[in-house]
């Protein structure tokens, strides 16, 4: 999908938001950044590295200046920002206006920022829906300040990509993860879920499991490398 997409905002100049899963975390987001071809993805936003839209938008106007950080107001822009459904922008009461919320949406974007950024279970629609329009129309806000003509799409492709046939590494993964839960079943344990340490499978009890919820080290050299893979530096 990225790399169709990059196809698209390069070969018809527009900047595209693509929105994946991560009601907690960025691993989808930033899986699919570090995989792209490089230049392909400008930034990547996930719920635990906060960014503005004042601070992205800068960025991705310092893409097309020359050296002495003038732009071309004729240029057209393009880019691609992945973000996650719960990446919100710490300056998101500034372009609610902008981005024409409903009341639920409103209603899920007021009661997500009071929890700072911590759900449990799935991410709402009205918040999915809220975070998106609040990037697309922030960035063509601030980028409209320096160019002419700026076009912005969105695309979800969320779905699709879970939808897609497995691979033959998810096939064989996937018989081993239920053949060893019913084995061990069978055998007497209870309340454990299957899971891979290293090249080993082992028993997990759920009380583990269920203590939290794992998360992107914002200092971690995971992130990092995705900082790197993007260019982005810090978007705050």
């Amino acid at each position: 999908m990225i790399d169709c997409l990059s196809t698209e905002v390069q070969s018809n100049p527009r900047i595209g938001v693509v929105q994946l899963f991560g009601s907690v975390s960025g691993f989808v987001v930033s899986h699919a950044v570090l995989s792209g071809q490089p230049g392909q993805c400008d930034a990547a936003l996930i719920p635990e590295a906060p960014f503005t839209i004042r601070k992205l938008a800068e960025k991705l106007k310092a893409k097309f200046a020359d050296q002495s950080g003038d732009v071309d107001r004729n240029h057209m822009p393009w880019g691609m920002i992945v973000m996650a459904e719960t990446a919100i922008p710490k300056d998101a009461n500034t372009y609610r206006k902008e981005a024409g919320l409903t009341k639920p949406e409103t209603n899920a974007l007021d009661t997500h920022l009071k929890e700072k950024n911590y759900l449990d279970g799935q991410t709402s629609d009205e918040l999915r829906s809220a975070g998106l329009k609040l990037v697309v129309s922030g960035l063509k806000k601030d980028l409209k300040r320096s160019f002419d003509q700026v076009r912005i799409f969105s695309n979800e492709p969320r779905h699709i990509l879970r939808a897609t046939h497995p691979s033959f590494s998810d096939i064989i993964f996937g018989q081993r993860l239920g053949g060893l839960a019913v084995d061990n079943a069978m055998a007497g344990y209870s309340d454990f879920m299957v899971s891979q340490w290293l090249t080993e499978y082992v028993l997990v009890p759920l009380r583990l499991v269920a203590l939290g919820r794992k998360r992107i080290k914002k200092d971690g050299i995971f992130w990092k490398s995705v900082l790197a893979k993007t260019g982005q530096g810090e978007l705050v």
